[in-house]
């Protein structure tokens, strides 16, 4: 988002959840990092999110998350007919009741795009490919720091725009699996993240470990790739971890953290698309 542009023709509403969020930010510009207790909630959703995907991956017949997410019959169709989804679902551990984050907050969200005029092999090797070739949004710089045949380990620096922007230098685990022919999964764990100050000047520098504003404490990926006629289709589901928002502006913020995190799915699925179409060219 431009912060820089007019406020004309933006609403009342609008603009009060902006400058909520603004103070948000100047009150957590110098806050503590992830107390014990919510790492401990983080670690028990991450855990049971991945024994839910284990157990879908596991069915042949139904392996994508877009056939058995309740209320989501036809989503399918619209997608290989070309359209790009984007849903939040709700935190919930695996037997379906809320997860309690202490002085935290999950956002997760499923996406899915269809990728015609490939194979899941050949969309794997152009995923696996030099990151620097192929930044995503919100990506300033990227590089492979290890690999090993389908494990990667990447240090991405990555930008978060709510309304404030902050930069963040990342280092991910990722791993892809082949469980058959036509269908594959890949899971990325950020096992550092650190608030970068002064990003893009000749002062910048990383914070220390727990001085930031605590937008972005923990982040999750997963992918599923599976052959559908002469295409592939893809889904991802995004899980992050960020502070709580006060209550007293949650009812302004919440609304336009969720538009943001909405389009930057949509906005990751698209750019993803169109590498794909440019390997056609």
């Amino acid at each position: 988002m431009n912060t820089s542009a007019s406020p004309v023709g933006v609403s009342p509403v609008r603009r009060a959840a902006a400058a909520a969020l603004l103070l948000l930010a100047a009150a957590t510009a110098h806050a503590d990092g992830p107390s014990a207790a919510t790492r401990a909630a983080w670690r028990q959703y991450i855990a049971s999110a991945e024994a839910r995907i284990a157990r879908e991956v596991t069915d042949r017949q139904r392996p994508l998350l877009i056939d058995t997410v309740p209320g989501a019959a036809g989503e399918r169709a619209r997608v290989v007919g070309g359209e790009i989804v984007a849903a939040e679902m709700p935190p919930q551990l695996d037997a379906g009741q809320p997860i309690d984050v202490p002085d935290g907050r999950v956002h997760h969200w499923r996406g899915a795009v269809y990728l015609p005029r490939i194979t899941v092999n050949a969309l794997l090797d152009i995923v696996q490919a030099n990151p620097e070739d192929h930044k995503q949004p919100d990506v300033i710089r990227a590089r492979m720091i290890s690999r090993q045949g389908d494990r990667l380990r990447l240090f991405l620096q990555i930008q978060r725009t709510q309304i404030v922007t902050v930069t963040y230098n990342t280092e991910h685990d990722l791993v892809y699996q082949r469980p058959y022919t036509g269908f594959a999964t890949s899971r990325a764990e950020a096992t550092r993240i650190v608030e970068v100050a002064d990003a893009g000047t000749a002062r910048e520098r990383e914070k220390p470990e727990g001085d930031d504003h605590g937008f972005l404490w923990g982040l999750n990926a997963y992918w599923r790739y599976l052959q559908v006629g002469d295409g592939v289709l893809v889904e991802c589901e995004s899980v992050s971890l960020s502070r709580e928002v006060p209550v007293l502006v949650r009812p302004l913020v919440v609304p336009l953290v969720d538009r943001i995190a909405r389009e930057s799915m949509r906005r990751t699925l698209d750019a993803l698309r169109a590498r794909v179409a440019s390997h056609h060219r």
